[in-house]
């Protein structure tokens, strides 16, 4: 999963990386963004796998992770939460709960 690369790679290459997380299971929608330019949860959202050789099957595809869009930045990829309207809220909510729920 996406969310496991992220915690990877704070733990052993760059400690100053930031982004949410807390229930890793797609309930909480605490790690919603946008990743190969899809707003996804980052703990639902897989990797593409790798052959037997070790090396991606699709050699030129890179896992793109961007913060959610249209909204502004606090730091990497954590969002401002406390800058949204309502209906924007409202808009993610109804986008995660979709995205797990199925419809």
């Amino acid at each position: 999963m996406v969310l496991d690369a992220l915690i990877k790679i704070k733990s052993e290459q760059d400690p100053t990386l930031t982004f949410r997380r807390s229930c890793r299971e797609g309930i909480c929608g605490s790690c919603a963004m946008n990743i190969n330019g899809q707003n996804t949860l980052a703990c639902l959202c897989y990797i593409e796998p790798k052959d037997e050789n070790g090396e991606k099957k699709k050699s030129s595809d890179v896992t793109k992770i961007y913060p959610l869009p249209h909204m502004y930045v606090v730091k990497d990829l954590v969002p401002d939460m406390g800058n949204c309207k309502l209906s924007t809220v409202l808009l993610i909510c109804l986008l995660l709960c979709y995205l797990i729920v199925g419809y």
